[in-house]
């Protein structure tokens, strides 16, 4: 789709926004992402949503440009530890619990949410840190919710769900990966990277080992290029 501005990496930076005409249609266009890629948001008013969604699908078809759905996205977010309200981001964990701590300017005298924040670090004691797992079984994917065990936990019963760690809060097959991944909450899990833990289900418990979040470019490569 034709536009008026340049979108070349020099001159459209990640984090940039511009407002310009995507196919005729007034836009604000922002560099930003969900999944990790290079990707573009457009905002336009409602009533030139449809004209611009197949603009966009015409002008990619030479590129074979394809629609993906939430599952895709999150799948994407999983590989990049890209966190998520309500999943990894609930209401209990806070900033440094999340991996991004570094987002908190402490020279600040006050800002919202650093009393609650202080409190956690006052109050001392295990957090659910957030950390990635690699199942034993490649082929087994970690169902989200499901409770985490120490490895030495070998009651396999509902009630062996008292002695939890910690949870999933998302899993996937990973197609870059050819394997399956996880996001998951567990107690001081930075400080247990490499750890083998169990992960329970209904049928089965699956061993798994504790790793970096970021399971697939670290280094944001993808997005930034």
């Amino acid at each position: 789709a034709e536009t008026d501005i340049d979108i070349n990496p020099e001159a459209f930076k990640f984090l940039d926004t511009r407002y310009c005409r995507v196919a005729g249609i007034d836009a604000r266009v922002s560099r930003v992402t969900y999944t990790g890629e290079l990707s573009f948001e457009f905002v336009v008013p409602t009533r030139h949503g449809l004209n611009l969604w197949e603009a966009l699908l015409e002008a990619g078809k030479e590129y074979d440009i394809t629609p993906i759905g939430s599952d895709t996205s999150m799948l994407l977010r999983t590989e990049k530890a890209f966190i998520a309200a309500g999943l990894e981001g609930d209401g209990y964990a806070n900033i440094y619990d999340v991996g991004m701590g570094w987002v908190v300017a402490k020279n600040k005298g006050d800002f919202i949410g650093k009393r609650s924040t202080s409190r956690d670090i006052n109050l001392g004691g295990p957090r659910p840190e957030i950390v990635g797992l690699l199942p034993e079984d490649s082929n087994f994917v970690p169902p989200k919710g499901a409770p985490i065990l120490e490895s030495d936990t070998a009651d396999t019963s509902p009630d062996a769900s008292r002695n939890m760690v910690g949870m999933v809060t998302i899993g996937f097959h990973s197609p870059n990966l050819q394997r399956s991944i996880a996001l998951a909450q567990v107690q001081d899990g930075r400080s247990r990277i490499g750890d083998t833990i169990n992960v329970y289900t209904k049928s089965r418990v699956v061993s798994a080992q504790i790793c970096e979040p970021v399971f697939f470019d670290p280094d944001g490569e993808r997005m930034r290029d």
